[in-house]
């Protein structure tokens, strides 16, 4: 894989995150009232019991996976982590491995 094509995967990676607040300290409301959830599992749940919901939810995952992220780029560490389909994932860890990028799956 070349240079190009890491590139491209990280930007992808880190692209998903931007625009997300990476304050430490977080927000219980937004600016139009609306409770914030940080946990899609805690908002299903909420759901669940009632569907008439009018909340924010914020993927709270991706304040802390970019700065990580950022600084395992810094030290030349690259990793994939997402879901690879079974039908190519033995090429694709290979092809991964080959070019030092190390695979973990969620």
């Amino acid at each position: 894989m070349k240079l190009i094509t890491k590139i491209f995967f990280l930007t992808i990676i880190l692209n998903s995150c931007v625009g997300k607040n990476e304050t430490t300290e977080l927000a219980t409301f937004d600016k139009n009232g609306k409770m914030i959830v940080y946990n899609e599992g805690v908002y299903a749940k909420m759901w669940t019991e009632n569907n008439n919901l009018d909340v924010t939810v914020i993927d709270a995952l991706c304040i802390s996976q970019k700065a990580k992220a950022i600084n395992d780029i810094k030290n030349g560490k690259l990793i994939y982590f997402g879901l690879i389909p079974e039908q190519i994932k033995s090429k694709v860890i290979k092809t991964f491995r080959q070019h030092g990028i190390e695979t973990k799956e969620h």
